[in-house]
């Protein structure tokens, strides 16, 4: 691993790139951006370095998470050109949250970590889920309400009684369909989130187990399209069936 010295260098060369993007011989993009324009491309950035992990590419991984650092930075750059705060302010504010989040690591009174996180300030709540971001996407947001309801004691016995209530939603979804398109939303929308909830209970994160589906699916369609282009005689069907056959 680097030394503290080469770590602090690097970082604070690319701190003095961004006060030179944001100089006013600097680039015009930059100058003009403030955190509100910054919400898309922090948004973008973040979901492209999600990709790069999953991908298990280091070097892919390694672009990803810095172009992610530059934004995270020249956001925060703007708020310190407006007197809001500084950057140093900003990294000493995070170290100091994770110290006391962490007393089995730095010593202290041992909590539980939602309780140190309720305590701190801007993060005091009258309604435990008000603690969940309302602009996390909806399946992030199904399975942080489900976690902190889960944490307060509302729960399951067990997992078998999450794979039943799948079961029941389910035949919801089936009774309605037909019926007024609004019910219909209703009991499908309690169908995905009875999914989330399944998923919670048997650890597995939704939204990466949806991206792995998702990714897979796009693999095998693309081996569906390509085969129809080559006009092997085989159906769609039969193409896809290959492409599980072949590990795709």
């Amino acid at each position: 691993m680097e030394n503290n010295s080469e770590r602090v260098a690097a970082l604070d060369r690319l701190c003095e790139l961004v006060e030179t993007l944001r100089s006013p011989e600097g680039c015009p993009w930059d100058k003009k951006q403030t955190p509100q324009s910054m919400r898309g491309p922090l948004v973008e950035e973040t979901f492209e370095a999600v990709d790069a992990v999953t991908e298990n590419n280091p070097s892919h991984a390694k672009e990803e998470l810095g172009d992610l650092l530059f934004n995270l930075i020249l956001t925060a750059y703007i708020y310190e050109q407006r007197g809001d705060f500084s950057i140093s302010q900003m990294a000493d504010d995070v170290r100091t949250k994770l110290i006391g989040r962490h007393p089995h690591v730095f010593g202290g009174e041992k909590k539980d970590w939602d309780l140190i996180k309720r305590n701190e300030e801007g993060r005091k709540c009258d309604f435990v889920l008000d603690e969940v971001p309302k602009g996390f996407p909806p399946v992030l947001k199904a399975y942080k309400y489900l976690s902190k309801a889960a944490k307060n004691g509302f729960e399951w016995p067990d997992v078998n009684c999450s794979f039943n209530k799948v079961q029941e939603e389910f035949e919801e979804v089936k009774e309605a369909v037909g019926l007024d398109s609004k019910h219909l939303e209703e009991e499908v929308g309690d169908l995905l989130l009875s999914v989330v909830n399944m998923c919670r209970m048997l650890s597995v994160n939704p939204d990466v187990a949806l991206e792995r589906a998702v990714s897979k699916f796009y693999r095998r369609y693309k081996f569906v399209c390509d085969g129809m282009k080559e006009d092997s005689g085989k159906s769609m069907t039969d193409l896809w069936d290959e492409a599980k056959q072949n590990g795709l």
